[in-house]
């Protein structure tokens, strides 16, 4: 990552970052996004509204809401 200043490394189901910084990690995942890679770096493991069911969850934007800081 040091040698051609990227963002992020990349493999199956992983992401690697110099840092866990908020900025850090939305801009490797834009990166990606933008990359095509994003699809690749990550497993689908389910929709909202079976993997969090337990939480009354049926979509994105409603897990989107909720702060990691509560």
């Amino acid at each position: 990552m040091r040698r051609d200043a990227a963002s992020y490394f990349w493999a199956s189901d992983m992401i690697i970052l110099p840092d866990l910084s908020h900025l850090t990690i939305r801009k490797a995942i834009q990166n990606a996004l933008d990359d095509g890679y994003f699809e690749k770096t990550c497993s689908k493991i389910g929709a909202v509204k079976t993997v969090f069911d337990y939480e009354g969850w049926q979509s994105y934007s409603e897990v989107d809401k909720i702060s990691i800081y509560e």
